[in-house]
């Protein structure tokens, strides 16, 4: 009986050890995806693009890494004038090209105003 009961309490632990670390990763930990979008405002005020994607009025980026160097660049239209990179409604760079590391999900835009001769 005492044979049965070890051999019952190895078979937990060895479910336990290999369940803990079947996530994948290190630890055991998953990775998540970080997702970057970005957008031109309005969409006929300029171009954007992430690292060495190509030009386009929006993009999206996908990455596994935990942390991902990210370099957005702005481009405005003839008459047009790059204001700004917006989150959530607020400026956080005027940069351009525009660096940093990506550790959570993103959305960013960039502002874009006509030059003052063009209105």
């Amino acid at each position: 009986m005492k044979k049965i009961i070890w051999l019952f309490i190895g078979i937990i632990i060895m479910l336990l050890v290999f369940t803990s670390c079947a996530g994948g990763g290190t630890n055991g930990l998953q990775s998540k995806d970080l997702t970057m979008n970005i957008r031109s405002v309005p969409t006929n005020g300029g171009y954007v693009k992430i690292n060495n994607d190509p030009w386009c009025s929006e993009a999206t980026l996908t990455t596994t890494a935990s942390q991902y160097s990210i370099t957005l660049q702005a481009g405005a239209f003839v008459g047009n004038t790059f204001e700004g990179w917006y989150e959530n409604g607020t400026c956080i760079s005027t940069e351009n090209p525009y660096d940093f590391n990506l550790t959570k999900n993103r959305d960013l835009e960039a502002h874009f105003s006509q030059a003052m001769s063009q209105r």
